[in-house]
């Protein structure tokens, strides 16, 4: 009997110093995993100022910009204004004077039906029109900016996503390009939604005949089986820019960015600062209010959304890319936090960070100055700052 209560006293010893050495290694696991998320969290970068230099509202004496759709700043210090509403290019040289303007709505030689996106490959300037699928190439000779060709390009058409759903295209060589559609949802009548990005290829082999007459849009099902998806919920937005070759993609509910390549596979992912937190049932009403305040019939898909809607809060409001080829990424910050937009370049790298002045939006950037746009009594305008 003692030696049975002596074997049970020596197990409960071993069980115990067992528990205690689990228990430690419990703590000392608990505290690694610590130390491992706090070496994770997001290491904010120096926050820039900017400071104000000029802004430009008028074209010459008599014309004032009307919508601006995008400003290109060239090498030599030059840059362009691109008004979507004219459908004009408006250049001005590096002391911000107004050189000349070039272009116009119409399909003659340098007219435009639309402005869909620009390629700068040295100092060649392309303009891609997406409605009349030309692109219209100037080169920059000292201080002036010639027309030197205008060529047709053909764009691949899937059955399932109309003209109307494209919404611009990545450029890396004078071959090669990528249509980008955008498809909407039924939610969108009332206010829009990403539902779908598709990457369609184009190459030169498809260049419209214009001898044969060829539709410029064409219906090529050949290529229904080598275009990339990129499929987002509907009840969540996508934000998309381009930069060096890659398309860089974000949706608002997620703590991160994707870059894809030309193959429409995923080659980098950008860490961002996980501002989400937990929304309540009376934040996911309020954001809905705010959604579909403007909706014929606010109520319409109240119940649906509502049941869909990411638990966590946004991250992401906006992804922009520069001249430079640098990142930016305007995020919702959380409190304490010093500014809402980061800005890294192609490696991940958060180089800066800042806080646009309120009303202003971010056009482009080149080394350090700055291009905002912000509406005024008068109309838009282009704000010029510098990097500090």
């Amino acid at each position: 009997m003692l030696l049975v209560i002596i074997n049970k006293t020596l197990v409960m010893k071993k069980n115990s110093t067992a528990l205690i050495l689990l228990f430690t290694s419990f703590l000392l696991s608990c505290s690694s995993g610590e130390e491992t998320e706090n070496e994770k969290a997001f290491d904010f970068p120096e926050e820039i100022n900017l400071e104000q230099k000029d802004t430009i509202s008028n074209i010459g004496e008599d014309q004032f910009l009307a919508r601006p759709a995008f400003v290109i700043p060239m090498p030599n210090g030059s840059f362009v204004i691109a008004d979507g509403q004219t459908l004009q290019l408006h250049h001005f040289d590096s002391s911000n004077t107004y050189i000349a303007s070039h272009g116009g709505e119409g399909r003659g030689p340098g007219e435009f039906e639309g402005l869909s996106d620009f390629i700068l490959e040295n100092d060649t300037l392309k303009i891609v029109d997406g409605r009349s699928s030309r692109i219209t190439s100037y080169v920059l000779d000292g201080d002036q900016l010639n027309r030197v060709s205008i060529s047709d390009f053909e764009y691949v058409m899937l059955p399932e996503y109309p003209a109307a759903m494209l919404r611009g295209f990545v450029s890396n060589t004078n071959d090669t390009y990528s249509a980008i559609y955008m498809y909407f949802g039924m939610m969108s009548q009332a206010n829009p939604r990403l539902s779908e990005l598709v990457l369609v290829p184009y190459s030169a082999s498809f260049k419209r005949d214009t001898a044969s007459d060829v539709t410029a849009l064409k219906y090529l099902y050949e290529f229904t089986e080598d275009r990339n998806i990129i499929s987002v919920p509907f009840y969540e937005r996508g934000f998309y820019a381009k930069v060096d070759g890659y398309l860089v993609h974000g949706l608002n509910n997620m703590s991160e960015i994707q870059l894809y390549g030309q193959s429409g596979e995923i080659e980098k992912e950008i860490e961002l600062p996980d501002t989400r937190k937990t929304l309540t049932k009376e934040e996911k009403e309020a954001v809905y209010e705010e959604r579909y305040q403007n909706a014929e019939d606010p109520n319409r898909f109240r119940s649906m959304v509502l049941s869909n809607m990411p638990d966590l809060s946004p991250v992401i409001k906006d992804i922009k890319a520069d001249i430079e080829n640098r990142i930016w990424v305007r995020i919702y910050p959380d409190e304490g936090m010093f500014a809402d937009w980061l800005i890294f370049n192609l490696e991940g790298e958060a180089i800066a960070s800042l806080s646009l002045p309120e009303g202003h939006t971010f056009q482009n950037a080149n080394g350090t100055r700055v291009f905002l746009q912000r509406q005024t009594e008068n109309g838009p305008e282009i704000v010029i700052s510098e990097w500090k």
